[in-house]
């Protein structure tokens, strides 16, 4: 099993392939995709792009369950295009998708509220 990375409308997709032999002919099989990365992003989107990336790749290799030295191969390649994240940089990636979350749901429970101001107004009492 090896580890393609295709470049195509400014991002790196990262895809698990193996080998199989159909026909007499080697082929490559599609085994999964896995994510991809940005190229030419800001720092910030940069990172959020690469802790997404590590989290496909390790759930990716769990659902696949593969031998140890298998997986860890697959790792350093992917490893070699898009650096590890260190936990503060999780982290950091972490806050701000929660902060992105509640500032949604802030938004749809003002934008609720006005709605229902507004049926009320509506509604002969």
């Amino acid at each position: 099993m090896f580890v393609l990375f295709t470049t195509r409308y400014r991002r790196i997709y990262v895809t698990l392939a193996d080998t199989v032999r159909t026909d007499g002919k080697i082929r490559r099989k599609h085994v999964a995709s896995i994510g991809s990365i940005a190229i030419g992003a800001d720092q910030a989107t940069a990172m959020r792009d690469r802790v997404r990336l590590w989290r496909a790749v390790h759930k990716t290799l769990a659902a696949l369950q593969l031998e140890h030295e298998a997986a860890s191969r697959i790792m350093g390649a992917v490893h070699a295009r898009a650096l590890m994240p260190t936990p503060d940089q999780i982290g950091s990636v972490e806050r701000w998708e929660a902060e992105q979350r509640l500032s949604r749901l802030e938004g749809s429970r003002h934008n609720t509220g006005k709605m229902i101001e507004a049926y009320e107004r509506t509604i002969p009492r």
